[in-house]
Formats: C-alpha cells, sequence, structure tokens
C-alpha cells in the first residue's frame, strides 16, 4: 500500500491517529487518492478507551431511573443540544441513540451546489483525524468506516451553504453523517434519511435525470456522477454503520468542512507563490530591469527573512542574464536612475509578506488537522467521575482568521500580477 511519508509521491500511504498531518497529506488524499493505512493499535487503544466510558455511562442510565434517584445529565450523550442542554435527561441506550439519529436527520439542511469531490475527501480524512485522537468517545468502527470510504472512494452529496462557523459545521458533516450511518429500524423517518452520494455516470442517464460534473483538479478532466441513496454507495465501503450514543454529535461536531477547504486553499497558494517568483523574474527580464532591488544588502537593511529568499531566488532565475541591466555586486548600472515599477521593484518586499502569512495560515490549519474539535471531548485521565469536558474547540476562528489573513495577502499578489501585466504592456525603458 505504500509508506508514511510526509514528503512521500502522491501515492504514499497515510496514517490516521499517528504521524501529524500536514497540509501535503490532505492534497495527497483529496487529489490524488492517496491511500489510508488500517488504525494502529495505539491509535486505536485510545480510541477504544473513551468509548468504553461512554457505553458504561449509559449503561448506568436505566439502573439510575430503577433507583428512582436524580437522573444525572451527561452533555452530548443523554440530553438535549445548545440551549436544550438543561431541559431533560434521557434514562435509556435506545433514547440516546433516537437523539443521535433526530440530531443528524435535522441538521441535513444544506442548500447550493454541491461540493467538489476533493473537499468531501479532504473533509473525511481530516474527521478521521479527529476522532482518532481518542477524545470523542466514538467505537474504532467510525473511524474505520471513514478509512474505507475515502479507499473505496465513496463520495457523499454535500450542499456548500448552511453551516454556522461559530457551531462547527453542522449542517456538511450532517450530509456526510447521514449518507454512512443506518436509519434507526422501525422508526416513521427510516426511508427518508438515507443521505444521498454520488457514484461514478459511466453509462446512460435516466431521462430527466442531470449529472453532477466535477473538473479534476490535476488533469483538467470533466467527470460525470449520478446522485444516488448513501445505502448505494456505501456498498463499496462495507455497508453503513449504526451509532451508539455520542457518536452522532461527535461526527457532526467541528470546523472541518472549513478545515479542509483551507488545507488545499493552503496548498494552492503556495503553488500560487511559487509561480509569481518565477513571472516576476521573466516580467523582470522582459522589461530590462535592474537587480539592484533584489541584492541582499537591501533585505538584510530591512531585516525582513522572506522577502530576502524571494529577492534570493529572483535572482537565481535571472543569473546569466543578458536581457537585464547589467548592473550587479559589482558594475555599474547601466541605466540612470536604476528605478524600474513597484510591481518589479517591490515584488520581494509584497512576496515576502505573503509568505509569512501563508506560513501562519499553514500553521493553524496544520493544527487544526490534528485537533480534537468534538464538544464535549472524553478525558479518561481525569480523576472525576464525569469525563465529559464541554469547551469550545469547535469554533472555526483560529480556521477563518486564518483564511481572512491569507485573503488579503492573496489579493496583494494579484495586484502585483494586474500590474507587472500592465508594464508588459506599456513600459518604457526610464518611465517610473
Amino acid at each position: 500500500m505504500g509508506t508514511t511519508s510526509r514528503a512521500g509521491n502522491n501515492q504514499s500511504a497515510v496514517m490516521i491517529g499517528g504521524p501529524r498531518l500536514v497540509i501535503e497529506d490532505v492534497e495527497r488524499v483529496a487529489r490524488h487518492k492517496a491511500p489510508i493505512l488500517p488504525l494502529d493499535a495505539a491509535a486505536r487503544a485510545r480510541i477504544e478507551a473513551s468509548a468504553a466510558w461512554i457505553a458504561e455511562t449509559v449503561a448506568r442510565l436505566s439502573g439510575d431511573r430503577e433507583l428512582n434517584g436524580p437522573l444525572r445529565a451527561y452533555y452530548g450523550i443523554n440530553t438535549g443540544f445548545g440551549a436544550l442542554a438543561g431541559r431533560a435527561a434521557l434514562d435509556t441506550p435506545l433514547l440516546t441513540e433516537r437523539l443521535g439519529r433526530n440530531l443528524i436527520a435535522s441538521h441535513t439542511v444544506g442548500v447550493g451546489p454541491w461540493l467538489d469531490e476533493e473537499v468531501v475527501r479532504a473533509t473525511l480524512l481530516i474527521r478521521a483525524e479527529t476522532l482518532a485522537q481518542g477524545r470523542s468517545g466514538v467505537r474504532p468502527l467510525v473511524v474505520e468506516t471513514l478509512i474505507r470510504m475515502l479507499n473505496a472512494g465513496v463520495y457523499p452529496a454535500v450542499p456548500e451553504l448552511g453551516s454556522l462557523g461559530a457551531s462547527g459545521d453542522l449542517a456538511p458533516l450532517a450530509h456526510i453523517a447521514l449518507a454512512m450511518t443506518e436509519p434507526l429500524a422501525g422508526t416513521a423517518a427510516q426511508a427518508s434519511t438515507d443521505g444521498e452520494a454520488f457514484m461514478p455516470a459511466d453509462g446512460p442517464l435516466s431521462p430527466g435525470e442531470v449529472p453532477h460534473v466535477t473538473e479534476d483538479r490535476v488533469t483538467g478532466a470533466a467527470k460525470r456522477w449520478r446522485r444516488v441513496p448513501g445505502a448505494e454507495a456505501m456498498v463499496a465501503a462495507g455497508g453503513k454503520i449504526s451509532l451508539k450514543a455520542k457518536e452522532a454529535l461527535a461526527l457532526l461536531n467541528g470546523a472541518t468542512v472549513s478545515a479542509a477547504i483551507a488545507a488545499l486553499v493552503v496548498a494552492d497558494a503556495r503553488n500560487l507563490l511559487d509561480h509569481a517568483e518565477l513571472a516576476l523574474a521573466m516580467t523582470l527580464e522582459g522589461a530590462r530591469g535592474f537587480r539592484d532591488p533584489f541584492l541582499p544588502h537591501v533585505h538584510e537593511a530591512r531585516g525582513h527573512e522572506a522577502a530576502g529568499r524571494t529577492a534570493a531566488r529572483v535572482l537565481a532565475y535571472t543569473r546569466g542574464s543578458t536581457l537585464l541591466d547589467p548592473g550587479d555586486f559589482d558594475r555599474d548600472p547601466a541605466r540612470v536612475p536604476p528605478q524600474d515599477p513597484y510591481s518589479l521593484r517591490c515584488g520581494p518586499q509584497v512576496f515576502g509578506s505573503v509568505a509569512d502569512t501563508l506560513d501562519l495560515a499553514r500553521r493553524w490549519v496544520e493544527m487544526d488537522l490534528n485537533a480534537a474539535t468534538d464538544n464535549p471531548l472524553i478525558f479518561v485521565e481525569l480523576p472525576r467521575e464525569d469525563k465529559a469536558v464541554s469547551g469550545g474547540n469547535f469554533h472555526g476562528a483560529p480556521v477563518g482568521m486564518a483564511m481572512d489573513f491569507l485573503a488579503i495577502a492573496l489579493a496583494d499578489l494579484a495586484s502585483m500580477s494586474e500590474r507587472r501585466m500592465f508594464v508588459l504592456n506599456d513600459y518604457r525603458p526610464g518611465k517610473p
């Protein structure tokens, strides 16, 4: 199946719950269909420990009821959610499972265009990693199902719009959960809560059926999909699974779709910046520009290391060029003054700032790739009886701010590109 390598080729296998996920892992799985390894013993043990505490807690509920004492409420396990948390406590395992199923069905309210396959695959990967931290109280079966879905190419149908961000990506994650899990047997909603997924439309479509068309980001090839019931698509991954207490909430709670989109954006931004540096060097040659703004002395004087690195790469790209002004370390510029337009002269300063912003965005996003973002989280090592701890790790602020900062940086990068195009179309040497 390949080797686990953070710098490996596009088909290097990725491990869930092992080494930290990085942006390149997400891109390989989402875009290049890199395989996922089975859970190892350490990850399985972590997951089983928190799942065992949930199972023991739920098993005690019926006994608590029979003792006629106050029924203890465990948020996310036997209570309502959000503002309904303190209204009532459920006293049987069946009711806790029905609570979870109702949570999923009630949140599948997304609208708008469908998320691309690569975003859904990235989401499945990150959610599996989140649950593999062993803080969510799910069984290994849940994580293994997400892994099987990735390896089998199951593509749940997830609308783009309808989530909150502040409470995690509840709606899109609910659409994934609905497609992969069984309805409760015998309930009135059984037939209408199956979820949907896409399968390749290799043959002719039914009359009136409109295919979902995506474009492969690697090859550019168009691909047609037909929308099918979740159960049909899940056959390839071993079939749907039934959820126990807390597992529905664990699948829904967290900014995982946001992190998936952000990870792919960071990968694309890095590629864009690399090409922008090359384009800057080519424009410098096309305009017969000066090397002076790229000399290391300039950037050591300001101290912005990323700007210095950009300048060094541009000098390396243009080494030996006979098109540039001959001015260099030991030769005076031939033209006076040696001043190119800002879109050339200030390239290192802008590109360096973009690079620093990109590094920040990568760091924050990669934190979320490896985070336990559920609520409540289960800490079996706590000495207290209630191991469930409520917090706010589901909040989308870290990913949202990373993307806000990166959007500002990329807008400036685009502005520089537009101005370079102007230079190439309306430039005369010596013109300021």
